[in-house]
């Protein structure tokens, strides 16, 4: 679908663009190797999620990640996302290193004595599927997602005409993933309810 905006600024200047909004029939993990649902997965060093895209999605960028969900206890309302780096590899494929996932969960208790107060609730494999303009500003700000890399300014992307920024549109398809609880109090922490 394609969006057209127009603003009009009080000195007059008119600022323009236009997108395709992102459209798919349904974006899923593949049949056979799409991805773990629980968490951990035995004897494998790296994670894979690889997911199939049905419907118009030639011309559109993903941005594909995995979060661990938790809370504080008292805290129920304000849930907490521990993002766990992984590489997207592939068009359709994101890498974890399961050493990821483990230091993930480590440091989400990290300077907290009683680590029993933190609920895990599970985890998420998130995609998202953004259009041409919002996908390369996304790709050019979360180029470097190690723990080495520093970036010291953004890039200059903008696709208004008249002016300077993104217009641009995008959607997402989440999938939970379990934790075992006994993954989870391995750290010493509270399977949520």
């Amino acid at each position: 679908m394609r969006i057209k905006i127009e603003a009009i600024l009080p000195d007059s200047t008119i600022l323009k663009s236009e997108t395709n909004s992102p459209y798919y029939y349904s974006l899923a993990l593949v049949q056979e190797g799409g991805g773990p649902l629980i968490i951990p997965v035995n004897n494998s060093e790296d994670i894979y999620y690889t997911w199939e895209i049905f419907g118009n999605y030639e011309t559109f960028i993903f941005g594909p990640s995995f979060y661990i969900i938790y809370y504080f206890s008292g805290d129920e309302e304000n849930m907490n996302y521990k993002r766990v780096v992984g590489k997207h590899n592939l068009t359709y494929q994101y890498r974890i290193p399961t050493v990821n996932i483990y230091k993930a969960m480590q440091e989400i208790g990290n300077g907290l004595e009683d680590k029993s107060l933190i609920n895990i609730v599970g985890a998420c494999f998130e995609v998202k599927v953004f259009d041409k303009a919002l996908g390369i500003y996304y790709n050019s700000v979360h180029t470097f997602e190690d723990e080495f890399s520093i970036q010291i300014s953004e890039s200059d992307v903008s696709n208004i005409d008249g002016g300077l920024g993104i217009f641009g549109t995008y959607v997402s398809e989440k999938f939970n993933i379990e934790i075992t609880p006994e993954f989870i109090t391995s750290y010493g922490y509270t399977t949520a309810p």
